[in-house]
């Protein structure tokens, strides 16, 4: 220990003995007060030496309990504080999309900000649960035990979670302030910013108040923003957003289906790459796919659909050109869908692959083979 801390200790253990014993005299705590700062204490270390001891109608002092955080402590906090940021930042994550879906650049599509909203609300609902799951539990300890409010563990993560929270105010109103300045504020950017500064000053305020209520031991009283009541409108506005977000994505049949699609077309491609192959390997396109599988460079793994088992179509039409299909749920979620099926030889480009729902057909043409 460095004799600087000795020295605080030994003065922390001054003051108290000090109030202690004038408490216990009687006399008054403003006059404790102005008694220590003429003798050159500061207001904080004289605060910090009277909240020590409960405010009683006795003679004597109270001191009040000084927590010390236990290992079970810590974990009850340390998951409360990471589910709260993880669907904290998941809510947000998801009001960005809406807004995105709501006002989209020219050169977006909804598609874009599907993944981003399935992975926001996967995180929502498995996190919100827990973090009232663990708020609860904590409340139920300290309608037990009171002066579990001002464990040392839980205040240092209160005053994180409040750095954070403060970071990302400031942060919001440099950014507003800078595109106020560049002249390029738009009505997408500023309910980024009022929701970001929304979820971040809730917190601020929720844990301001609960640390407040820690060191004065005052129960925080209103009507309108008791926890329970807070709680309830807080899990409305989650289920509906979880709501919203199921509407919007198509929920988890139409992402299935999607994904089926996507294998097919992945399906589609492979099988294109090995005819090329072997194109340009015999000089002429194979009579079906089985043919293809007797060079190993050109074996055909898939050449059924993963869901139906039914066969991939394949057609040669002449010398150079053939065509695949397949049967697919839905159209294709491209945003360049506009484009639609060309004749080309360039079939690894994403707009070539577009395809409606039911049963399509690809049509490709090879140019002359490299090796005749």
């Amino acid at each position: 220990m460095r004799i600087e801390d000795s020295f605080q200790i030994m003065a922390s253990s001054e003051i108290k003995r000090f109030v202690e014993s004038a408490i216990g005299q009687g006399i008054s705590r403003e006059d404790i007060t102005q008694a220590l700062k003429s003798g050159g204490w500061s207001e904080q270390e004289i605060q910090s030496a009277l909240r020590s001891f409960v405010e009683t109608n006795l003679t004597l002092p109270v001191p009040r309990k000084q927590a010390s955080g236990s290992p079970r402590e810590a974990f009850f906090h340390l998951v409360l504080f990471s589910a709260l940021y993880i669907w904290a930042s998941s809510l947000c994550a998801l009001f960005f999309q809406f807004i995105n879906l709501t006002f989209p650049l020219p050169s977006e599509s909804p598609n874009d900000f599907f993944d981003t909203i399935r992975r926001a609300t996967a995180s929502l609902v498995a996190a919100f649960p827990v973090f009232l799951f663990i708020q609860q539990l904590i409340r139920k300890e300290f309608e037990r035990d009171p002066g579990l409010r001002i464990s040392p563990v839980r205040r240092w993560l209160t005053y994180l979670t409040l750095f954070g929270a403060v970071v990302v105010l400031l942060s919001d109103v440099i950014m507003l302030l800078m595109r106020l300045l560049e002249g390029d504020i738009t009505t997408r950017f500023v309910l980024k910013a009022m929701f970001a500064g929304l979820i971040a000053g809730g917190v601020l305020f929720h844990y301001l108040r609960d640390l407040k209520q820690g060191e004065s031991g005052e129960v925080f009283s209103c009507p309108f923003l008791n926890p329970g009541k807070l709680t309830i409108l807080l899990g409305a506005l989650i289920g509906f957003t979880v709501a919203g977000a199921i509407y919007v994505t198509g929920g988890p049949v139409k992402a299935r289906y999607i994904s089926q699609d996507a294998d097919r077309v992945r399906d589609l491609r492979k099988i294109y790459w090995d005819i090329d192959r072997f194109y340009n390997k015999e000089g002429r396109l194979p009579a079906n796919l089985e043919e293809c599988d007797r060079n190993p460079g050109t074996f055909i793994q898939n050449k059924n659909d993963p869901i139906t088992g039914e066969p991939y179509g394949y057609l040669v039409k002449d010398s150079q050109a053939f065509e695949l299909s397949g049967e697919f749920q839905l159209p294709s979620p491209r945003k360049d869908s506009q484009r639609g099926n060309r004749s080309y030889y360039s079939a690894t480009d994403d707009g070539f692959w577009t395809h409606p729902a039911g049963n399509h057909s690809f049509s490709i043409t090879l140019p002359p083979p490299k090796n005749p």
